[in-house]
């Protein structure tokens, strides 16, 4: 039923929003609430708009973002907090999302 259906998806939501550092795959999320990942993520994407991998990664940028603000950890170190195992990978990603790079993010910040 629709309601099932939406609370499944609010606690999916919730999994993702606590743990979305962690490496979470479709297949797992799939098994851990019961449902066929292809219907998982059609439905996710039809009630929030966006893909789950779209929303961890948005989390993620999120979470970067205060990091170079407040703290004086490295890109690196900040990328594997954040949950990207590849540092390129997560200033590319960084790049795409706020159209600068995370070293000038945090010096407009800064200065």
């Amino acid at each position: 039923s629709d309601s099932a259906l939406h609370t499944k998806l609010r606690n999916v939501m919730a999994h993702l929003d606590t743990n979305f550092t962690a490496d979470i795959r479709l297949d797992d999320l799939a098994k851990r609430f019961d449902i066929s990942k292809y219907y998982l993520t059609r439905e996710f994407k039809r009630a929030y708009g966006e893909t789950i991998f779209q929303h961890i990664i948005g989390m993620r940028i999120n979470y970067a973002k205060r990091l170079l603000r407040f703290t004086d950890k490295s890109v690196e170190e900040i990328a594997m907090l954040c949950g990207f195992k590849d540092q390129s990978y997560f200033s590319k990603q960084f790049k795409r999302a706020e159209n600068i790079t995370c070293l000038a993010f945090r010096r407009r910040w800064r200065d």
